[in-house]
């Protein structure tokens, strides 16, 4: 790095110099700003009328049907489903719960975990 600093030192401008390190700069900002380092988004749904695996498969395959959707954990256990969305990406709960109703059950309640 030292080698680097003497060499724009000699020989770039000190006008060019302070230009190229903005412009690296704005670039990193730009960079660590992009969706690739948004947030990801987890939602928590209750469900009742699960009674079976069968009916874990169906809401499974129904969330995981949303292109939001990254990754579904269904419990039947606890009678809720766990959605990853995409890196950057949001969606209305009311999208999730209707996702829920088509395969069939009632989401009872749903909220953000992160």
């Amino acid at each position: 790095m030292v080698l680097l600093k003497e060499y724009f030192k000699f020989q770039v401008s000190s006008f060019k110099f302070k230009t190229l390190k903005l412009c690296i700069l704005a670039t990193c900002i730009l960079y660590l700003a992009s969706p690739a380092f948004a947030a990801e988004k987890v939602y928590l749904i209750n469900i009742e009328g699960m009674h079976c695996k069968m009916c874990v498969f169906r809401v499974t395959k129904s969330l995981k049907k949303l292109k939001e959707v990254r990754e579904v954990e269904v419990s039947l256990d606890d009678g809720t489903a766990t959605v990853l969305l995409n890196d950057g990406v949001d969606v209305k709960p009311e999208v999730l719960e209707e996702a829920v109703k088509e395969s069939g059950y009632n989401p009872t309640g749903i909220k953000e975990l992160k």
